[in-house]
């Protein structure tokens, strides 16, 4: 009994969380796609409680061959991004970063005489960005997080709004944290890519319960509408290749002619930034 009501759940409709129209249908496994706007997401149940599977096994042997272990590329790689979205952000001021991870961004940040701060949900990777780095972070769910409203310059989410089960909320309580004049610099997954189209639920980035929401530019930018941003620039960030050894990122986003040309076919991975609607 219990199996066939899970199968008659999965061919039922469902209300789609970016649009909140009722048609979303099944399209593979627990993977759910809106059929009026494109938003894919999984069921619900899928996205386990973030607290009990972002830790140390994650970062280290997991998802993450060794993150804190490649300290020095990834800060390498933010440092990179930062050159990217300076002109966008103002030259100084307050900056939270949501699902901070080690904190490699925020010492990027700090280094450019930013005000930083973190959120973190992972007890392992905030206890490095405090202990080791000595940075503001605070540990728990976001969604959770106490912060006052209009004091933040920056809200930067790197590759994290895709592990929101309701990303919407997310993107609200970034739109309360800043101030009138606030920008937000949102990094995530594209469906609309040339991999994603090729390999299909096969693609690295599909990642359940990791990744609960999949986004093309429309429906990032409707979302973004939605929760009072308006969106004034975006930018390809990188592709994936498969290997003999697996999958390989191919990051050739600080090279003007390629994001021009490359980057409109291979853009698994968008930057978008976004201002407050006032």
């Amino acid at each position: 009994m219990a199996g066939n009501q899970a199968v008659l759940a999965k061919n039922t409709e469902h209300k789609c969380i970016i649009c909140g129209t009722v048609s979303a249908k099944t399209v593979s496994g627990d993977m759910l796609k809106c059929r009026n706007c494109g938003t894919m997401f999984v069921f619900p149940e899928t996205c386990l409680d973030p607290a009990k599977i972002y830790h140390e096994g994650y970062f280290k042997g997991g998802i993450y061959r060794d993150y804190i272990g490649e300290e020095h590329v990834r800060t390498k790689l933010f440092e990179e991004k930062f050159d990217l979205v300076r002109e966008h952000l103002p030259e100084r001021g307050r900056l939270l970063d949501v699902g901070c991870a080690a904190g490699f961004f925020l010492k990027v940040a700090r280094d450019h005489n930013y005000q930083t701060y973190g959120v973190e949900i992972s007890q392992y990777a905030s206890n490095y960005a405090r202990d080791v780095l000595k940075l503001n972070v605070i540990t728990g769910n976001f969604l959770d997080t106490h912060l006052p409203e209009r004091f933040f310059d920056i809200v930067t989410m790197w590759d994290v709004l895709e592990h929101f089960s309701d990303p919407l909320q997310a993107l609200t309580k970034a739109r309360e944290a800043l101030n009138k004049s606030g920008t937000l610099l949102v990094e995530t997954l594209n469906t609309d890519s040339l991999a994603f189209r090729i390999f299909g639920r096969n693609h690295p980035l599909f990642a359940p319960p990791y990744h609960c929401v999949y986004f093309n530019v429309k429906t990032l930018k409707r979302m973004l509408d939605k929760s009072g941003f308006r969106a004034i620039w975006e930018a390809p960030i990188q592709s994936y290749v498969r290997t003999p050894r697996g999958y390989r990122a191919l990051r050739y986003f600080k090279y003007r002619l390629l994001r021009g040309s490359f980057g409109k076919l291979f853009n698994d991975v968008v930057l978008v930034a976004a201002t407050t609607c006032e």
